[in-house]
């Protein structure tokens, strides 16, 4: 299940994206209903990997890349950090069984986690608009 700031992060994109202009954090807070210090906690991860532009002078908010460039899954990895489903499919390949390489249930782990990221990386703001 996705953090409720990811579900955040993902409606304010859109919401900006259709806006197609600068609106402060209380503002947008107003609009949609999301907590004003949520906008802070959402809008730094989106910023920091390139989605969002933010001027603290200002309290404008405005994305960068056009919808159609932002996928839902460059939101919910700037958000979440991760979205692999199990502990076992980060990049260290942790188990603590030690059968990362024989576990069947982590080759359907994979499988599942494949056809997510593929749907995720294939979704973008411009096509929920």
């Amino acid at each position: 299940q996705l953090n409720v700031t990811t579900d955040y992060a993902i409606r304010m994109t859109l919401f900006l994206a259709i806006l197609g202009t600068p609106m402060g954090s209380e503002d947008i807070s107003k609009q949609m209903g999301i907590p004003k210090q949520m906008i802070a906690q959402i809008a730094k991860p989106l910023r920091d990997a390139g989605s969002l532009r933010q001027s603290a002078a200002l309290a404008e908010a405005l994305f960068k890349p056009k919808p159609e460039d932002i996928s839902l899954a460059d939101i919910f990895n700037a958000v979440e950090g991760t979205t692999r489903i199990n502990r076992c499919l980060e990049e260290d390949c942790f188990c603590s069984r030690h059968a990362t390489e024989t576990c069947p249930v982590r080759k359907f782990y994979k499988e599942m986690q494949t056809f997510m990221d593929e749907a995720f990386s294939g979704k973008t703001i411009a096509s929920l608009m």
